[in-house]
C-alpha cells in the first residue's frame, strides 16, 4: 500500500509545474548540446526552456495542434505568427512577425510582457490533460486588456482539462472571470478565489464567493482598504477647490 501510495504520489507531483513571475528573458539563440540532450519536458520555472519547447513544436508534425495554438494565442497577445527551431551549426532560435511594423524580428528583441506571456501559453498547450500549471502574477507587463484576455486563455486551457492556480495583484484578472463565467466558457463550480493576507500574526487565508454571473459578492479586502484610501484623499482635494 505505501508503495502505490509513494507511485501515485510521484506521478501527480510530475505533473505539477510552476512558472514564476522571472519569465520573460529570451536569448536570441541558444546552444543545443547534441543529440544526447534530454527533451525539456516544461518551459522551465523562469521559462528558460521556452526556445526548446517551441522548436519541437514546430518542428514536429505530432505537436502541429499544439504550435498552432501557440500561435492563435500568440497573435491575440500582440506576438505575430511565431516561428522556432534550428539555425544552423549548435542553435536553436525563434522569430516572430511584428503586426505594426509588417517585418520578422528576433523574439528576443519582443516587449518583456509579450515574451513572459508566450510562456504561459506555451506551457498551456503544450501541458496534456490532467496537467496542473501553477503560475506567478501572469498579468505582469501587460496592458489592462490583455489581462482580460488571460481568462479568456485559461479558460481554454481548462477545457482541455487542465488546471490553473494563479496569484495576482490585479482587480482587472478577478473582474474578468464574470465574462467567463456568463458567457459559459468557464463553470462557476470549477473556479475558485482566495484572499491571502499576512499581518502581525500567520497567514490568512479566506475564500471568496462568487454569484452566479461569476462577480465577488464582497470585493477583495485588501483592495477595498487601498481604494478608500486614495478615493477619500481624491474627494478631500476635491472640496478644497
Amino acid at each position: 500500500v505505501a508503495k502505490e501510495v509513494v507511485r501515485e504520489s510521484a506521478d501527480n507531483l510530475s505533473r505539477v509545474y510552476l512558472i514564476r513571475a522571472q519569465r520573460g528573458q529570451v536569448h536570441p539563440t541558444i546552444k543545443t548540446g547534441g543529440e544526447r540532450e534530454p527533451i525539456p519536458f516544461w518551459v522551465g520555472i523562469n521559462g528558460e526552456y521556452l526556445l526548446q519547447i517551441l522548436a519541437l513544436c514546430f518542428s514536429k508534425r505530432e505537436y502541429s495542434r499544439k504550435a498552432e495554438k501557440i500561435n492563435q494565442w500568440a497573435e491575440k497577445f500582440g506576438i505575430g505568427p511565431v516561428r522556432a527551431g534550428w539555425w544552423g551549426k549548435n542553435e536553436l532560435g525563434s522569430d516572430f512577425e511584428d503586426p505594426e511594423l509588417k517585418s520578422t524580428l528576433n523574439l528576443a528583441v519582443a516587449s518583456f510582457g509579450s515574451k513572459q506571456v508566450l510562456s504561459i501559453i506555451t506551457q498551456l498547450f503544450w501541458s496534456e490533460p490532467g496537467d496542473l500549471i501553477m503560475i506567478e502574477e501572469p498579468e505582469m507587463s501587460l496592458h489592462l486588456e490583455s489581462q482580460v484576455h488571460l481568462q479568456e486563455l485559461f479558460a481554454e486551457a481548462v477545457a482541455d482539462g487542465k488546471q490553473i492556480i494563479c496569484t495576482t495583484h490585479s482587480p482587472f484578472l478577478i473582474l474578468a472571470l464574470s465574462k467567463m463565467i456568463k458567457s459559459g466558457r468557464l463553470a462557476k463550480d470549477n473556479v475558485a478565489v482566495y484572499h491571502v493576507e499576512k499581518k502581525d500574526g500567520p497567514t490568512k487565508v479566506e475564500r471568496l464567493k462568487l454569484n452566479e454571473q461569476g462577480f465577488l459578492t464582497d470585493w477583495v479586502p485588501s483592495y477595498l482598504k487601498v481604494e478608500h484610501e486614495l478615493f477619500d484623499e481624491w474627494a478631500e482635494s476635491l472640496e478644497k477647490e
